[in-house]
């Protein structure tokens, strides 16, 4: 189901806390924007530095106005709480909350609002913020039509809320998305004139391809990055778009980008593994999958040392052109209970989000 489409049912069947996880925090934020507009809900969102702002960036509350005034969004201020925490982050956390609880109280608001946390997984914790949002919880569904959606990279939900948030995974723009940034770069290259621009279809695929499990923000910075290097845009500049890959992969801790300028003219033998990767060079191009042709999934290479295994491994990233990662199984295992199951999971996960890509296991 597409994401905006799973966000919006999710609003529209009340569900009270939503947990969106994503680095991708303005991509969100238009996508929750399209959905206000289209049921004609209000949208308030709230940072720790910048507090409450509304849609268009108006903040709803003045600071200077007494407890129980209005501010430019005709939003009631909370009055200040009686108990203090012991940080006055959580504090501003808590009043957080209380405006969401208390906004619509004067009859206004019929259809609704979105409040948007942005950032709020290190105050979840605290115990008087965590009973605060399951109290919210446990009210919204029944009580008006509000939602309360936490936008943050770091998925971080106590035990106790389990139950009350529902986690959404807000996934890296795809194909279509990233071939619209390069598309919209290509087009405004084409107006100047000052830059040249030689890509076919396959080559437009091998950039767009290149770049996934990159953001919007990375896949634009990216792309004009290659384009401004010699004032040209050609095939050849996917090794640019590759080589920003290495910063996601080198922060995952658990996977190595490897760098490799092996070929098969190099490896002696191995033909009928040599003819089978050249064969299915061509299964990742959108002309394969619009045909039916399934990609490779994977090659399970057995043999004594010294026979090439390794280094057909390292030839292959080069060959089909996408970024080799090492994954090396030593460093998964740790000393902690579910340490080394989770490390497992995060070098699964950075694989899937640079995907296409060759994971290289090797013994």
């Amino acid at each position: 189901m597409d994401i905006q489409r799973e966000l919006d049912v999710l609003i529209r069947a009340r569900y009270p806390v939503l947990y969106l996880v994503s680095w991708e925090e303005p991509r969100v934020l238009r996508t929750l924007r399209q959905i206000a507009r289209q049921h004609e809900k209000e949208l308030f969102c709230w940072s720790v530095t910048e507090g409450w702002t509304t849609a268009d960036g108006r903040t709803p509350v003045r600071a200077s106005e007494p407890p129980g005034g209005r501010g430019r969004g005709g939003s009631p201020l909370p009055p200040p709480r009686k108990t203090r925490s012991s940080t006055v982050e959580v504090d501003q956390a808590l009043e957080a909350l209380d405006f969401v609880d208390q906004w619509g109280e004067d009859g206004r608001g019929a259809r609704g609002a979105l409040f948007v946390l942005k950032d709020f997984d290190p105050f979840i914790t605290a115990p008087s913020v965590e009973r605060r949002l399951r109290d919210l919880a446990l009210k919204l569904p029944y009580s008006s039509y509000k939602t309360v959606l936490i936008i943050s990279p770091v998925m971080k939900v106590p035990s106790h809320l389990e139950k009350d948030i529902t986690v959404v995974d807000f996934e890296l723009p795809g194909y279509k998305d990233l071939e619209a940034i390069l598309d919209r770069i290509i087009t405004s290259v084409s107006k100047d004139g000052s830059q040249v621009v030689d890509l076919d279809q396959e080559g437009k695929e091998a950039f767009v391809k290149a770049a996934l499990g990159l953001t919007s923000a990375e896949a634009e910075n990216v792309f004009a990055k290659a384009l401004v290097m010699d004032g040209r845009l050609e095939r050849l500049d996917v090794d640019v778009v590759l080589s920003e890959k290495k910063q996601v992969v080198r922060k995952s801790g658990t996977l190595e980008y490897y760098e490799s300028d092996a070929k098969f003219a190099n490896i002696g033998g191995l033909t009928a593994l040599k003819d089978w990767l050249r064969k299915r060079r061509t299964s990742f191009t959108e002309r394969a999958r619009e045909f039916g042709l399934p990609e490779p999934r994977g090659c399970l290479l057995i043999g004594v040392q010294g026979t090439g295994k390794s280094l057909a491994a390292k030839a292959v990233g080069a060959l089909w052109e996408l970024p080799l990662l090492r994954f090396d199984v030593g460093s998964v295992f740790g000393r902690y209970v579910g340490e080394s199951e989770s490390n497992m999971r995060k070098a699964l996960a950075v694989a899937e989000a640079v995907a296409p890509c060759v994971l290289w296991i090797d013994e």
